[in-house]
């Protein structure tokens, strides 16, 4: 590989670690997501130790789903992120 081309690696790889860090101490990241049947739900604990709970009625009119498509009937949802 020619010199150019190892410096410009070194140099890009340097710069995407760099994004990559300050975008975990700066972006909210979940940590982990739990459906709660009893309220309809979703709880998403954020990695800044912060805790939200959203109706699904909201996620359905945010974003299009629809909550069968995510879950099927009976079976709960929970899901880690680590």
């Amino acid at each position: 590989m020619s010199e150019w081309v190892e410096k410009e690696l070194r140099s890009n790889f340097a710069r995407a670690i760099r994004a990559g860090h300050r975008a975990a101490n700066t972006e909210p990241r979940a940590t982990r997501v739990r459906y709660r049947a009893l309220e309809d739900a979703l709880r998403i604990e954020l990695a800044n130790a912060a805790t939200i709970t959203l109706p699904v009625k909201l996620i359905r009119v945010s974003i299009g789903l629809i909550w069968p498509d995510l879950c099927q009937e009976g079976k709960g949802l929970s899901h880690s992120f680590r």
